[in-house]
């Protein structure tokens, strides 16, 4: 039965991006089956669908769901859960567990999935901002950044670094805003078929650097 699930959960994983509808009625159906390994990951992979709809609600009840199973999820799905549903908390204006979310995201480096890693350790770097503590946040959009890039992202190492030059200029640390932005539009350059997205946020670096430029003392 196991091993059946697992070919059902890989098979859906294959149709994701060709046939969509027909792995999300796969997907429905192992998170209909009990709970398991399968049946964890095809939860978050539907709490990643309905994040992709805007459905938080849902993104939340799904990762809630593992998160309260986590003694028959998968390691990797149990980290995830962690990430997705402060995700959904942080989107919808509400608190987020930092504890939860740095031991989610040590889990999620653990797995090989540098990218939720990254997103986690930028959750909580948003909420230390939000709670004065410019220091830590610094340090923890430094990991994000180092995590998005690890995992191929285009853009997501390169946001994170425009964040972090805000809060380097906010600490008065010019040169190393200027060391953030340099190193975002390097990443980027990477990308010169990465499309629409990777062109705005190059924009949006370069408008950061001309300012930082205009803001440095003169003599």
């Amino acid at each position: 039965m196991g091993d059946s699930l697992s070919q059902t959960l890989l098979e859906a994983r294959k149709l994701a991006n060709t046939d969509p509808d027909r792995a999300r009625a796969m997907f429905e159906a192992l998170a209909g089956t009990s709970p398991c390994g399968s049946w964890s990951e095809a939860q978050v992979e539907l709490a990643y669908l309905a994040y992709h709809q805007w459905r938080l609600d849902e993104v939340a009840f799904r990762a809630n769901a593992v998160l309260s199973l986590s003694d028959v999820a998968t390691p990797w799905a149990t980290a995830v859960a962690g990430v997705l549903t402060n995700l959904a908390a942080d989107w919808s204006d509400g608190p987020v567990d930092e504890d939860l979310l740095l031991r989610s995201a040590i889990a999620c480096v653990d797995a090989n999935d540098p990218y939720n890693a990254a997103v986690a350790r930028s959750l909580v770097a948003s909420s230390r901002l939000r709670a004065g503590d410019r220091r830590a946040a610094i340090g923890h959009l430094r990991a994000a950044a180092d995590l998005y890039e690890a995992a191929g992202s285009m853009t997501g190492g390169a946001g994170v670094l425009l964040r972090l030059s805000d809060a380097l200029v906010a600490n008065r640390d010019i040169d190393g805003a200027a060391v953030a932005l340099q190193r975002g539009l390097a990443h980027l350059a990477t990308f010169p078929y990465g499309g629409q997205d990777v062109r705005k946020l190059t924009e949006k670096v370069r408008a950061a650097e001309l300012a930082l430029r205009g803001a440095r003392p003169r003599g």
